[in-house]
């Protein structure tokens, strides 16, 4: 059976379309690495002098202020793991928790997730300071 001269026309272009694709998928693919290395270069000259604070938010005045309390002295220690956890249980947040969680976000690497927290601070003090160093990564 001889092909049709539709299905040899088509039998001819698939090379070229294969190809397409693959360059396509190599540029997405060096164009996705490029900026997150970009990105990663960015976070680790701004981070370089980045100390976190101690101690920064003042302690609440509630029902989960031992919470509260024991996250802030997780944070002070640098066990920023425990903190977020804790701070993260603390229901409903106040511009300190979101600030506390902002810099634990920075600290791990996680700039837009710290970006987020810190637009969910109100005072405006708080949020400058968080988002000195989001700011000039992004």
């Amino acid at each position: 059976m001889n092909p049709t001269k539709e299905e040899a026309q088509r039998g001819k272009s698939t090379p070229w379309i294969i190809a397409i694709t693959l360059l396509s998928a190599m540029f997405v693919s060096y164009y996705q690495w490029n900026r997150h290395t970009t990105q990663t270069r960015v976070y680790t000259e701004v981070m370089k002098d980045y100390n976190p604070p101690i101690n920064k938010g003042t302690l609440e005045t509630s029902t989960s202020s031992d919470v509260i309390d024991q996250a802030i002295k997780e944070f002070d220690l640098r066990n920023f793991d425990a903190s977020y956890d804790l701070f993260k249980s603390v229901k409903p947040k106040s511009d300190n928790i979101y600030w506390y969680l902002g810099h634990i976000a920075l600290i791990k690497g996680k700039v837009y997730e710290a970006k987020n927290h810190s637009k969910k601070i109100s005072d405006q003090q708080l949020q400058s300071e968080l988002l000195l160093y989001v700011d000039r990564v992004i």
